[in-house]
């Protein structure tokens, strides 16, 4: 489940996301959405075609620009002591990058 996985990362849901997107179109604000792409959460067809879908009616939304996960910031969390849920998880490939945006490009203007 996509809200499971989210709460389970960040510690929070998408709802207030929403709500910003919902706002954003009220008053006609462009939005520029960014998107993390992270193998084994983010970036099965199906998600990517559940964002697409979900954005693309949003007529505020202007672009979507894709952020592939990386490991610069493990060690500040190895510094503080804490444990990161995705130390085992390995940056997207150039060709996951490329399929991604092929996807999402069906939908929404990419960047």
């Amino acid at each position: 489940n996509g809200i499971k996985s989210i709460i389970y990362l960040t510690g929070f849901d998408n709802f207030n996301l929403i709500d910003t997107f919902d706002y954003c179109e009220a008053i006609q604000k462009p939005v520029l959405a960014r998107y993390v792409l992270l193998p084994g959460y983010t970036m099965s067809e199906e998600k990517l075609r559940q964002l697409g879908s979900a954005i693309s009616v949003y007529s505020c939304v202007k672009r979507l620009e894709l952020i592939p996960y990386h490991k610069k910031g493990l060690p500040r969390w190895a510094m503080l002591g804490l444990n990161s849920k995705l130390i085992n998880t390995d940056p997207p490939s150039e060709n996951e990058i490329a399929w991604s945006k092929w996807i999402l490009n069906q939908y929404i203007p990419m960047k």
